[in-house]
């Protein structure tokens, strides 16, 4: 009866408004306050701490899709009790004693994490609003806090069992994630600087250590949790990796790079393209292009299917790579995107049309 799986994502900007309005429809129910203090049963106020959890801490997700900020303070002042570490079997509507929790690992284990993740999240996002600029030892300190509850949470999971490896894969990848993004967006906040400050070797790794999960599906353990490359979209990650690969196309790690993009753009991003209204995955297509157009100036174009006609047969109608791509927005409205992409090798232009600095979309 835990409450965990894929957020809402490819289904529209409707979604992050039914969420918003499940908060309040939640808070007008009392859901806000601990079932202790209102004198409910065990069994109540355990249930009702993993809905209210659960809700909270998924309003982030909704809005990430479509880069619509997260006004949600609750996870940092919520008076509610965290669900305890336990199995769903140890609670039942007659229960006399209050559960206790677990040190190892139990369905509740995961989601406690991602809990953890999005409190941590809206910490370092009241930093970056009340700092000007923050600094990297304010986030650091978040993020080691961060890890060390992660790591309690994990330390006896077995990796052999395959919901414990799922749980040990998706926390750490979550992590690193929370990392990568909050230092790229520690450094934007830091000022106008040269772009060689982000197209790292280190950055590169990290992205591309982050996005592998995707594509690797050598883990036999793992295959029955593939529903979860897409319950956790990487979009940011992906946009970073293709604006590297516009700045630096004979990167050494260029080919590994693109090979994971392509994986990206073969799956999960063009069905999400044919499926999705808003302008996230049309933006994302416009950078590869821009990346694909780069590559093609130092003879590396046409590998594994990185050509222009590819793009054309994507869109449906002949294009050069160096025009302006005017993307229909899939959805119900007629609104095109106009995306000049030789201006796409500035971060700073990228980033704020992507909203990648707005710290409140990043992290799931």
């Amino acid at each position: 009866m835990y409450i965990v799986g894929p957020p809402f994502h490819n289904h529209g900007k409707g979604i992050w408004i039914l969420d918003g309005l499940a908060i309040r429809i939640a808070q007008s129910l009392g859901l806000h306050r601990d079932g202790k203090r209102l004198g409910l049963s065990y069994f109540q106020a355990e249930i009702r701490r993993r809905l209210w959890w659960h809700l909270i801490s998924r309003d982030g997700r909704a809005g990430e899709d479509y880069g619509l900020e997260d006004t949600n303070s609750l996870l940092v002042s919520s008076e509610v009790s965290l669900p305890a570490n336990i199995d769903d079997t140890e609670i039942y509507p007659d229960m006399q004693q209050p559960p206790v929790a677990k040190k190892g690992w139990t369905p509740m284990t995961f989601t406690l994490i991602n809990i953890e993740l999005a409190k941590s999240m809206k910490k370092l996002a009241y930093i970056a609003k009340k700092s000007s600029p923050p600094t990297e030892q304010s986030r650091l300190q978040v993020i080691r806090e961060a890890k060390d509850f992660v790591d309690q949470c994990l330390l006896f999971c077995n990796p052999v069992i395959p919901q414990h490896r799922q749980t040990l894969c998706c926390s750490q990848f979550l992590l690193q994630k929370l990392d990568f993004i909050t230092r790229i967006q520690w450094i934007i906040r830091q000022g106008p600087g040269p772009q060689a400050n982000f197209a790292t070797e280190q950055n590169i790794s990290e992205a591309l250590e982050i996005l592998k999960p995707r594509f690797n599906r050598e883990d036999d353990l793992l295959y029955q949790f593939s529903w979860a490359r897409k319950a956790y979209p990487q979009y940011h990650v992906t946009m970073y990796v293709l604006w590297h690969l516009c700045l630096k196309p004979d990167d050494p790690r260029s080919d590994e790079a693109w090979e994971a993009m392509e994986y990206l753009f073969s799956n999960e991003l063009r069905d999400e393209y044919n499926l999705t209204s808003g302008s996230k995955t049309a933006a994302l297509w416009a950078l590869r292009a821009k990346a694909l157009s780069v590559r093609s100036t130092i003879g590396k174009g046409g590998q594994g299917g990185h050509t222009s006609a590819g793009m054309s047969a994507f869109y449906g109608q002949e294009q050069t790579r160096e025009q302006v791509i005017q993307l229909d927005v899939i959805g119900n409205n007629d609104t095109t995107i106009d995306v000049d992409i030789a201006e796409w090798s500035d971060w700073d232009v990228l980033a704020h049309g992507f909203q990648f600095d707005n710290p409140d979309v990043l992290w799931q």
